[in-house]
Parts: C-alpha cells; structure tokens; sequence
C-alpha cells in the first residue's frame, strides 16, 4: 500500500540548474559582495563587457577570473 504523503519531486529527481552567463552591474557587484561604487571604481574597468542596446553585461566567467586573479591568501595580507 502507498503512503498518503505527498513526494517531493526536488528530492528524486534532478532539477535543471539555471546558468546565468552574464550579469548586469548591479547583479555583478552583488555576485561579487561589493558595492556598485567599488565595482565601478575598481572592478569594472578591467573586465570585458558585452553591449546589447543600452545593457552592458558582464560574463561571470570575468567575474569569476578576476576573483581568482585577485585572492591573496591570509599570510600574505598580514605582512
């Protein structure tokens, strides 16, 4: 006999993932945890971007390679 409680299909079945590719400003300094002022100040200037009318996205995988680029471990920030 089958149960009477629903089955969450989340927990037997694999659900796609939505892959985000580019991100606007915004979207991109919140990825980042900074500000749209340091994004803009500091982080923006040096990626790439890709223009569709009067949106500028971001690829993530910039995003992604200028956080790599940039990490420093903790040994090195106390000197």
């Amino acid at each position: 006999m089958r149960s009477a409680r629903p089955v969450d299909a989340s927990a037997t079945a694999e659900t796609p993932r939505q892959v985000r590719l580019a991100l606007q400003r915004k979207e991109a300094a919140e990825a980042l945890s900074v500000g749209v002022d340091t994004f803009d100040r500091h982080i923006r200037p040096v990626l790439p971007v890709v223009h569709v009318g009067a949106v500028r996205l971001y690829p993530v995988e910039a995003l992604e390679a200028w956080l790599a680029a940039n990490a420093r471990s903790t040994l090195e920030l106390s000197n």
